[in-house]
């Protein structure tokens, strides 16, 4: 058995490339084509997952202990009600109109929790009773639905940081 370093077992995503050309020119006589090294780059680009730390779990906490519900940008109160023929959402502490708070909320519930979503999970988070107004909510905020009626989720969109 040949023992290796992790160096040697692990590339970077970057070295992956440069490795092969030089994993192909030492054994110029095992060299893969150039179909088969797009086969194995479409394969690894299948397998990959990206790395992830869960916020939460740095800090020692648990999803339950985040606050729920959707928060004042102006006095960060978790106090926003929507009037029930308006567009906009009311913080009844500070008075502030905002359009749309459940965009953080759903970023905050990507990024602290998971990325793809329910509309009982967002209804739960955003504290919305109306599952009807959180299709709308999901359907504005998501990249793509998957599954069908009952079983749908909602792949929420991540901003660009």
């Amino acid at each position: 058995m040949c023992k290796t370093t992790i160096r040697e077992r692990v590339w970077r995503g970057d070295a992956v490339v440069s490795k092969m050309k030089e994993l192909n020119f030492h054994d110029s006589h095992d060299q893969i084509s150039v179909k088969e090294m797009y086969r194995l780059a479409h394969v690894m680009m299948q397998h990959h997952t990206p790395a992830w730390l869960s916020p939460l779990k740095s800090f020692g906490l648990t999803f339950e202990d985040l606050q729920k519900g959707m928060y004042c940008l102006h006095c960060f109160g978790y106090t926003l009600q929507k009037e029930k023929w308006h567009t906009y959402w009311i913080c009844s502490e500070c008075g502030n109109l905002e359009r749309e708070p459940y965009l953080r909320g759903l970023h905050d519930y990507g990024m602290l929790h998971k990325r793809i979503i329910t509309n009982h999970e967002a209804r739960e988070f955003l504290e919305v009773a109306d599952r009807f107004y959180v299709r709308e909510l999901l359907l504005s905020a998501s990249v793509n639905r998957i599954g069908k009626s009952k079983h749908m989720r909602y792949k929420l969109r991540m901003p660009q940081t």
